[in-house]
């Protein structure tokens, strides 16, 4: 058995869900909103009582995911101070701080090509 996964749910317009699987147990939801061929916007949401459950294994995937769809470029944004904290740590990942715009801190993933 895998640590974590990724399964298709749905998708609705833009928006394909995906169901996030960490040792067999549903977790939470990751979407990916297409904005374009070559960008895409990322969400994460772990249930509560899984979110200690976040290890190296899942942040990789959710990152890399995109890119194995031929996605260039991934943005990723958050009103929480702990998940802006969180994100700044994440320069070994690919993160980059891109700015702040009113409530919201955005990131951004480059996929090389």
């Amino acid at each position: 058995m895998k640590e974590c996964d990724l399964l298709y749910k749905n998708s609705s317009g833009n928006i394909s869900a995906f169901s996030v699987i960490h040792l067999g147990k549903n977790i939470g939801v990751y979407e990916i909103v297409h904005i374009n061929d070559d960008v895409c916007e990322i969400s994460l949401e772990i249930d509560k009582e899984h979110r200690n459950s976040i290890k190296k294994s899942l942040v990789e995937k959710c990152l890399k995911f995109p890119s194995e769809l031929g996605y260039l470029r991934v943005l990723i944004w958050t009103e929480l101070e702990r998940m802006v904290k969180f994100l700044e740590k994440m320069h070994s990942y690919g993160v980059k701080y891109l700015k702040k715009c009113n409530s919201r801190t955005w990131f951004e993933v480059h996929y090389g090509k």
